[in-house]
């Protein structure tokens, strides 16, 4: 018997949110901001200082290693399950504000929303 699962929905903010969470910020109130649609893509966070945007790339080694013992295992495994896999890849922008970051991510190609 097939058993259905449903995957857990993941929806980050849009741009226009993260364009007004950015310039209201005071320092870290808000951070990290997840972004993506169905599934966590990018972050946005303070690192060593700077606000960073970085995309969330998925250790698929792991993820799949981790997938193939819960299944032998007899345990659930659901897509929603390899983002604990997911780490953060090289910046594609920073500033040294969040009002900085703001700033770059107006006019910028946005995917995740």
């Amino acid at each position: 018997m097939i058993q259905a699962t449903r995957m857990a929905p993941f929806m980050g903010p849009d741009r226009e949110h993260v364009l007004k969470l950015l310039r209201g910020m005071f320092p870290k109130r808000h951070a990290p901001i997840t972004l993506g649609r169905h599934s966590p893509q990018a972050e946005i966070d303070v690192v060593d200082g700077r606000w960073v945007l970085t995309p969330l790339e998925l250790d698929q080694d792991a993820a799949t290693k981790a997938g193939e013992e819960a299944i032998a295992a007899g345990r659930n495994w659901m897509p929603e399950m390899e983002w604990q896999f997911l780490r953060r890849g090289a910046p594609i922008h920073d500033a040294d504000s969040a009002r900085e970051l703001a700033a770059l991510l107006e006019d910028a190609s946005w995917s995740w929303s």
